[in-house]
Formats: structure tokens, sequence, C-alpha cells
């Protein structure tokens, strides 16, 4: 669904320098630090716009626009990847609509890894709820992820997060309306808990990998709120680059 596309962003830079010069007029070592300048190079913000046309069964034809930016806190920290950031904003051809945004720091010679991510939509899509007719309805959905992680020992991360989400839906006309409300899905209180992330990351390059794998361990703990019961759920993740 369109919440799906904040967490699939396809990110690529890339910079090069090309110089010519006698081989007798600079040194080796001057050459090479004329070349490719590692704090400068470090101390830039890069930035890229990318439209994305979108297709789905049920939101119909959309655009999307992502802003997509790189940035190193501290340029002095020549071991930290790149960190990452986007802010995307979609509309379809259905009235459906989404902003939304991520942002993940690297920190101490990627030591710490700190994530933040959110979004806010309306989604008009047509529900088959069991009566003779199909539901027109529109869904809000709200959502919140704030996590960091820990280097324990080379490769391996341990930590904590914080989750919040909700979705409601609400009639796009008066028989709608009264057929969520019999199915209980007018108005409901959002939910909230705690995230434990452990991670073990062999990737040769954290945003743009080419070899190397990936894999972790996510485990989400809800709390009962009005309505919303409490549950924990886990999620494994794997990835293996060749």
């Amino acid at each position: 669904m369109l919440k799906k596309a904040l967490v699939t962003i396809v990110l690529f830079i890339a910079c090069q320098y090309a110089f010519s010069q006698k081989k007798d007029t600079i040194p080796k070592k001057q050459f090479v630090e004329k070349k490719y300048n590692v704090k400068k190079e470090r101390s830039k913000l890069k930035y890229k716009i990318v439209p994305l046309p979108t297709y789905n069964p049920s939101t119909k034809y959309g655009l999307s626009v992502m802003n997509l930016f790189t940035y190193y806190p501290n340029k002095n920290d020549t071991i930290s990847p790149a960190s990452l950031g986007a802010v995307i904003a979609q509309y379809t051809s259905n009235k459906s609509w989404l902003i939304g945004g991520g942002n993940t720091i690297y920190l101490n010679e990627d030591k710490w890894r700190l994530t933040q991510q959110f979004g806010f939509g309306k989604i008009n899509q047509e529900l088959d709820l069991g009566y003779a007719n199909i539901t027109d309805a529109k869904k809000t959905i709200v959502f919140i992820n704030v996590f960091g992680l820990r280097q324990v020992v080379k490769h391996l991360y341990a930590g904590l997060g914080y989750t919040y989400r909700k979705t409601e839906f609400e009639g796009n006309d008066e028989q709608s309306t009264e057929e969520l409300t019999e199915k209980g899905l007018i108005g409901g209180e959002g939910n909230h808990g705690i995230r434990y992330y452990v991670t073990y990351d062999k990737r040769d390059n954290v945003n743009f990998p080419y070899k190397g794998y990936y894999a972790a361990l996510r485990t989400e703990q809800y709390f009962a709120n009005g309505d919303a019961t409490a549950y924990v759920a886990n999620f494994v993740d794997w990835r293996h680059f060749i």
C-alpha cells in the first residue's frame, strides 16, 4: 500500500573528479589529495528530487515526489557512512494522498545508528465487508517510528525504539458510514509500543551494497489502549548481496 512506499526508497548519488596533470610536475601523494579531499567531500549536503509514477489496483494511478538527501554530521568522522533522509508526497487519481519521511543518522564512527520515520495520509478504497454492495471508505493512517541502535561488537548492533500507529475509517457516503459503524471500524484508538532490535550487518556499503549480508530480528510489543489490544509481533529480515 501507500505506506510501503516510505519503506522502499531508491537513492543513487555518485561523485567523480578527473584531473589531467603531467606526471613529473606533481608528486603522487599531492595528486591523490587534490583528486579527492575526504573532509571537503564529507562537508557537502547532496540533494536529489525524484518523481515516480505509481499504480495500485486499490488507489489507481498516482505520482510520488521523493526529496532525497545525504549528509555527514561530522566531516572528521571518515568511518561512518553517509546519513540518509527523505521526504515523500504522493497523490493518486482516486484522490488518495500521503506525506511522510524518514532519516537515519550514523554517528561516532558508525557506533550509533538513529532512525526517525513518520507518515500521514488519507486513502480512498472500496471494501468488501460482506454486504450486497461494496463499501466506499476513506482510510486515515498515522504512524511514527523512532529507534536507536548501538554497536555491541563489530557488525553486531542492538537497540530500542518507540512506535505509534493509528488506522481508522470513515464512509464516503451515508450507507458506507452505516456499514463501517456496524463492523466497528469507525473511530478507534491509536496503538503504541516498544520495539527491540538485534541486527548483524556485513554489507560492504550500508546505503548501496554490492556484496555481504544483513540480518535483523525485530520484536514489537504493543500495549492495550482503549479498543486496541495488547500483542507481540516478531519480524525477521535477511538480505544477501552477491
